[in-house]
Parts: structure tokens; C-alpha cells; sequence
């Protein structure tokens, strides 16, 4: 606005001003309002430009007025640039550089004498305000401005609404300068992010961040809380807590959490004595591209299911880069990679103390681990598919107490020594590459299918053995071929050998609990032949005991290939 559409702004307003005095009933309410608001705001004198050459033995400006002083000021400039204002001083009217000499440019500066005009007051007249230099200190109620994107079809909203979307932790005082004690700025960042309905996202800009103490993110009940950084510039150094960066969750176990985090970097000093994340009732909490460089552990959990880890990447993680000391059900790694995990101190990848079920690894990349996953209580219904794994120093897996129902599959594998699982129940070792890797099955291994392994450079892998029936039963015996039992990822029971029939009616051999029919009461009964003169014999399968009972003449060997039945 020029500075002649400023007088005459003041004049029509005092002329408004002695019109609504002396005709009040004519004028409206809210005209005479807004007159009176401008006529208090605007000062008497007008806002002024002033033009100095300056440089050489001229390094001041004198405005000719001892009572202006920087208040005064709207803005400088030298050569059209505008200049901070801590670059000046004006004192009794005489302006001076700060430090050093002013080169020789045109100075040029703008003063408001007496009371500045509101903007919110002029806004309404002069329709916008388009580059207003304003003083540090100076706020505008975040409800009365409004945000527009760059161009159509995007829409004119309030930037408090905008603001509520995403608040970055420097909004609250937070600083990535790698000193600055961050806490109080985490806390007033997460209690407003808490205070909206649906909860809130804490970006969190590039720097790093020294972490003194524990940062706690609660419990959301049914609100989301998601910090998002940007990626590898986003640092977290936990080498100055005094266990962990973080905590997640809460000591009551009701309910879980709604948090997330992502594209952070958390990095230490020594694979010793830190922790970056420590989750404790954390159900449903959600991890992605987070890189975990240089500590202890990466994440410790206690009670916490549904966690779900995605393009975690772990490098020099000492001990566990992820660990949970209590069953850790339907947790998910994804796309993960790790690199020289557990190998300072006794560890691995993932270390899990109770009894877990629904344990998911996936298209993930193992190298230089001590161990990638070990269930110390073993567990139930696990999946390790579409992974690399490449060199382990010690045995890749560790299976407790035992796991049932594991599908491995889809696999390249080369751990760099021979290895013998133990273990595994039930399940499936199929379509993998196995390179250089020899594979071995323990005695203690049951019913796991194996198929479509392709063997390349030195591989080999020892056939999964079925298990034998060794005690028979009324003068019955082995034939020629053991009699073997198996049962599939489909839970039918799969017979195979041969049997010398003793007494005639009576049960040859007892099939144990978990390989018997079903339902209980049925008792299917089986066509076989001779395996001397492929005369017809028959077998029954008692539901109740597991006894396999032969239908045919004493002494008659018949072999027991092909048949099958649904089990227990």
C-alpha cells in the first residue's frame, strides 16, 4: 500500500469517525467498530522511506529524528537486499553497521513512527499482505491465517488446520545439534499430538539428536502416534542414555498401541550397554526403515505381539537386534536386512525367550550373523520364505523346545558349515537354493516335507527320514523294507514297507497318538496286496488305539505303500 493510500486511509476513517458521532443511529455496529479499531492502530505519522549512499568514510545514516530508535525500523536494505536485523544499530536516529564497514551501496530504510498498524486490523481493508518484513518476536493466531498450496485444484485452508496434520519437533523448542537436551520438547510434542481425536505425526528434521534421557511415547487407547524422520539424516545417538532411547508402550497390559516410527537412524559408540527402542505392551506397534548401527540391542520387548518390522537394517548390533523376553505371537519381519548381528556378544537377529506362534521372517537379507533366529521355548506355525542368508557363525537357527509346523521355503542358503536341524516338527523345507551347504536332519525331527531343493556348488542334504516302526505285535514282522510313517502339511498319515503278517486278525503294529484316524470311532479299512504274489489282503486302522490290524492269512508278507489316511 503506498504510502498516499495510507493518509487517505486515515482521513476517511476520522471523517467515518465524526459522522457515526454525530448520526450514531444511521451507522452500523460493526462499521463503527472496525473504524475505531483502525483509528486506535494507525499512528499519526506516516510509515517513510528514507534513500542513503553509503560506504568508504560514510558508514552511518542519519534519519535527522533522535527519537527513532530500531523499534521504529520495518525494514533496511542495501542495494535492495533486505538485511537482518541484528546486521545494524540505530541509535538517536543514526544508523551504524554492527560489524565491520559498509561497502559502497544504496542504503535504504523504512520507518513507522509511533504505533505500528495491526494487520489484523488492515487486513480486512487492504485484502493481503505480500512480503512483511516483521519483528522476531511477532505472532499471528495460527486460526486467523490461512495456507494455500502452489496451484489449483488445491484449497484455501486455516494453517492451524494444516499445522494439526504434522507438527515437527522443532515447533516445541526441539534442536538436531547434536547437544541440546531434547526431553521437554518430546513431552509437549506428544501431549498435543495426543490432544487431537485421532492423535497426531511428530516429524522429526534432519540433525541429530543427542539422546540424555529415555523419551517415553504412552498407551495411545484407540489414538495413533507416528514419528517420522528423514531417513538416514534423521539421528538418534543413544550412546549417552542410560539404557534406552526410547520406550514404547506402558506397565499395564490392556490394550495395545497405536505407534509407529520411521525413517529414523539410531547409532551408538559400542555393542555394549545400549539400547535404542524398549517396548513393554506394545501390541500392533509398527517399525519401518529404521537403521540400527552400533549398540547392544536394537529392540527389547516384553508383552508385546503384532509387532511388525519393516526394512529395519541392523549393522554391528552386539547382541540382539531384536530380542523379546516373553512370547513375541504374530510378530513380522519384512524386507529387513542385517549385517554382523550378535557376533560382539553371543547373539542374533532375533532372539525370542517363550513359546511363540506365528512368527513371520520374510524377504529379508542375513549375512555375517552370529545366528538368525533362535526360539529358546520354541513355537508354533512359523514362516522363513524368500530370504538370503549368507554365512553364520554359529548354527543359523535355534529351535528350543521344538517348532511345529515351520515352512521354509523359497530360500537361498549358505550358512558356511554343515547343519542339522533339530526340532522341527511338522512343516516343510521346499524350493530352496542351497549353495556350498551341506543339510542334515536330527533324529528328533518329525514329518517335515522336503522338495524341489535345488543343490548348487558343493550342496548336499541328507533325505528326511520317516520314522520306523520298530516294536510289532502277535508274531507280526518287518519284510524286506522298513515300515515307515509320515505325515504331511495336510495332517494325512502316509504308510510305507513292508509287513510279514503273524496272527491273522490281530494288530501287527500301533501307530502313536498324532498319527491315528479321524474321526474317532472310524475305523477305515484298506486295500493292499501281497508283496510275494500280489494276492488281495486287507487293513484296518483303529481310530481308538492306533492299532493296524491285518485281514489275511498268517505269514504273508503285503506292503503298506500308498496307503493314507487323515490323522489327529
Amino acid at each position: 500500500m503506498s504510502d498516499t493510500a495510507v493518509a487517505s486511509l486515515i482521513y476517511a476513517a476520522r471523517d467515518a469517525a465524526v459522522t457515526a458521532r454525530d448520526a450514531a443511529e444511521l451507522a452500523r455496529d460493526g462499521a463503527v467498530a472496525a473504524l475505531a479499531s483502525i483509528t486506535n492502530q494507525i499512528s499519526a505519522a506516516l510509515p517513510m522511506v528514507y534513500t542513503f549512499q553509503v560506504g568508504g568514510d560514510v558508514q552511518s545514516a542519519d534519519v535527522e529524528n533522535a527519537e527513532v530508535t530500531k523499534h521504529h525500523v520495518l525494514w533496511m536494505a542495501l542495494d535492495g537486499v533486505l538485511q537482518n536485523e541484528d546486521t545494524f544499530n540505530v541509535t538517536e536516529g543514526l544508523i551504524t553497521p554492527v560489524d565491520g564497514d559498509w561497502p559502497e551501496v544504496t542504503l535504504q530504510v523504512k520507518l513507522g513512527i509511533g504505533m505500528p498498524i495491526s494487520i489484523a486490523a488492515a487486513v480486512p481493508l487492504m485484502q493481503s499482505v505480500r512480503n512483511v518484513q516483521v519483528a522476531d518476536d511477532a505472532a499471528i493466531e495460527a486460526t486467523k491465517l490461512s495456507y494455500t498450496a502452489l496451484a489449483a485444484p488445491y484449497v484455501k485452508r486455516s494453517v492451524s488446520e494444516k499445522f494439526r496434520e504434522v507438527r515437527s519437533l522443532a515447533d516445541y523448542g526441539g534442536k538436531g545439534n547434536g547437544t541440546f537436551d531434547n526431553s521437554a520438547a518430546w513431552a509437549d510434542a506428544i501431549d498435543d499430538a495426543m490432544s487431537f481425536p485421532n492423535g497426531g505425526t511428530i516429524y522429526l528434521p534432519a540433525g541429530h539428536y543427542g539422546a540424555g534421557s529415555s523419551i517415553s511415547f504412552p498407551k495411545t487407547a484407540g489414538k495413533w502416534l507416528r514419528v517420522v524422520g528423514e531417513g538416514a539424516g534423521t539421528v538418534i545417538d543413544v550412546s549417552g542414555v542410560a539404557d534406552h532411547a526410547w520406550y514404547v508402550g506402558g506397565a499395564l497390559a490392556a490394550g495395545g498401541t497405536n505407534f509407529r516410527a520411521e525413517q529414523l537412524q539410531f547409532v551408538g559408540q559400542s555393542q555394549t550397554g545400549k539400547t535404542a527402542i524398549r517396548l513393554e505392551n506394545a501390541n500392533g506397534a509398527q517399525f519401518e526403515n529404521i537403521f540400527l548401527d552400533t549398540m547392544n540391542d536394537g529392540f527389547d520387548m516384553t508383552d508385546s505381539y503384532a509387532v511388525s518390522f519393516v526394512g529395519i537394517q541392523t549393522v554391528n548390533v552386539g547382541r540382539y537386534s531384536i530380542y523379546s523376553n516373553t512370547p513375541a505371537h504374530n510378530t513380522i519381519i519384512d524386507r529387513c536386512k542385517a549385517f554382523n548381528a550378535g557376533v560382539a556378544n553371543s547373539g542374533c537377529f532375533l532372539w525370542i525367550d517363550g513359546h511363540t506362534d506365528n512368527l513371520v521372517v520374510q524377504n529379508s537379507d542375513f549375512e555375517s550373523c552370529r545366528q538368525i533366529f533362535n526360539l529358546a521355548d520354541g513355537g508354533s506355525s512359523a514362516r522363513f520364505v524368500g530370504n538370503y542368508t549368507e554365512y553364520c557363525v554359529t548354527d543359523p537357527f535355534g529351535f528350543g523346545t521344538g517348532v511345529y509346523g515351520l515352512d521354509m521355503s523359497n530360500n537361498w542358503l549358505s550358512f558356511g558349515a554343515a547343519f542339522e536341524f533339530t526340532k522341527w516338527f511338522g512343516g516343510a523345507f521346499q524350493r530352496n537354493r542351497l549353495f556350498n551347504q551341506n543339510i542334515f536332519w536330527n533324529s528328533t525331527c518329525r514329518d517335515v516335507q522336503t522338495g524341489g531343493n535345488r543343490l548348487s556348488g558343493t550342496s548336499t542334504m541328507q533325505p528326511f527320514p520317516a520314522q520306523a516302526i520298530s516294536a510289532f505285535l502277535n508274531g507280526s514282522s518287518v519284510g524286506a523294507r522298513p515300515i515307515t510313517y509320515f505325515k504331511d502339511q495336510g495332517g494325512f498319515v502316509h504308510l510305507t514297507g513292508e509287513l510279514v503278517v503273524g496272527a491273522n486278525g490281530s494288530p501287527a503294529f500301533s501307530l502313536p497318538a498324532g498319527y491315528r484316524p479321524i474321526p474317532a470311532g472310524i475305523h477305515p479299512r484298506f486295500s493292499t496286496v501281497s508283496a510275494v504274489d500280489n494276492k488281495s489282503a486287507f487293513l484296518i486302522a483303529d481310530s481308538s488305539n492306533g492299532n493296524i490290524v491285518p485281514t489275511c492269512s498268517g505269514n504273508q508278507t503285503i506292503t503298506l505303500d500308498g496307503i493314507i489316511f487323515k490323522a489327529e
